[in-house]
């Protein structure tokens, strides 16, 4: 509903810049303008504020708002603001094509008794968009019609910058391991830092930096302090600017129980980054296959077990695989491609593409987790 930290907010950011830099007309509808990354949109999309604490009570206004608006593309972020909208559009009171992005899991987190949902309304969207192999066979098994889903992974911004120089640091120095998101059970932290200290015993310099906030805080810092790892791990906070984290770190760690799409994975592989994932739900081991990176998931199963062993392979690795990596994640994710690919599913044809208006309405992402 805002433009808070996270994977919806920001790929819908990048599609709002992506299709204005391409010269489209975009508006944003926001239940709340708030968020950092407001700052980064771009200042030729036109941006309407609902001013509305929760996503419900901007429902109604913006359903006003789309009546009496032109039948311009609808693409929606977020599951309840999209039943609401799908039902007035049932009712005919929205006159443009509705396209729905589902952002992640929809049977592991929309409640079940919403899941009738899916076959009367979210079906009867113009498209439904899905981030990976798994979104889009559980919508399919929910009654969303296989031939209204589409597959479209998120973009990776960082595939228009050339690669970092990622230097290796010295074992005098220690590797910095790198892992980045919300604090929250999903993510998998806790199992990160329980899994440290192996690594610990043979490498003492070595260092562990999380990034990101959330409701974990306290019980990852309180882990940290049980484990006596106050000197070896920092839970660093949000930070805006990844890229001089990516240019300094020695290995980038993913132990995400659950990602629909690991949007903070694939940049650091467009930056040439070594990684390590856990084997998590969701659209994580089909990115690391596409990008050639399979050797470098750990089972689910046994996370903490081979952390350190596995750590120690992916480090002696080539650095050749994370260029290699690197060239088969912008076939996947350029922004490029996957703006064009949104532009397709919106109903766009190639022809009209400039000077056409596009609208997106992140809808109630933000709100939905708390």
């Amino acid at each position: 509903d805002s433009l808070e930290a996270g994977g919806a907010e920001r790929v819908c950011l990048h599609l709002c810049n992506g299709w204005t830099g391409h010269g489209l007309s975009v508006e944003l509808l926001l239940v709340r303008a708030a968020g950092p990354y407001l700052k980064e949109l771009d200042g030729r999309v036109s941006m309407r504020d609902f001013r509305a604490a929760r996503a419900r009570k901007a429902l109604w206004p913006a359903i006003r708002y789309l009546r009496g608006s032109s039948d311009a593309p609808l693409l929606i972020f977020g599951f309840h603001l999209a039943v609401g909208i799908l039902a007035a559009k049932k009712l005919g009171l929205v006159p443009g094509p509705v396209i729905y992005r589902e952002a992640s899991s929809p049977r592991a987190n929309i409640n079940r008794s919403m899941h009738w949902a899916y076959r009367f309304l979210v079906g009867r969207a113009n498209r439904v968009i899905a981030q990976n192999r798994q979104a889009h066979d559980e919508l399919a098994s929910l009654g969303v019609p296989s031939n209204r889903i589409t597959i479209i992974p998120n973009p990776c911004p960082s595939l228009t910058l050339p690669p970092i120089a990622n230097a290796q640091p010295t074992p005098r120095d220690g590797t910095l391991f790198l892992s980045v998101g919300r604090l929250a059970p999903e993510k998998g932290f806790d199992r990160l830092i329980r899994a440290f200290p192996v690594y610990l015993r043979s490498h003492p310099n070595a260092r562990l930096a999380i990034l990101g906030e959330g409701t974990e805080r306290a019980r990852l810092a309180s882990l940290i302090q049980d484990l006596g790892l106050r000197e070896s791990v920092n839970l660093v906070g949000f930070v805006q600017d990844l890229v001089p984290w990516y240019e300094k770190t020695g290995l980038f760690v993913l132990p995400s129980r659950y990602e629909g799409q690991p949007n903070v994975l694939m940049e650091a592989i467009a930056h040439c980054c070594p990684v390590l994932c856990a084997a998590g739900k969701g659209g994580i081991i089909e990115v690391m296959d596409a990008c050639g990176l399979a050797d470098c998931v750990v089972p689910e199963d046994s996370f903490e077990q081979s952390f350190a062993e596995r750590v120690r392979y992916v480090l002696a690795k080539d650095s050749a695989a994370w260029r290699n990596a690197r060239a088969r994640l912008a076939e996947l994710a350029h922004p490029d491609k996957v703006l064009a690919r949104y532009l397709d599913a919106c109903g766009v044809p190639a022809a009209a593409r400039f000077g056409t208006t596009a609208r997106s309405q992140p809808g109630a992402a933000a709100s939905e987790r708390g």
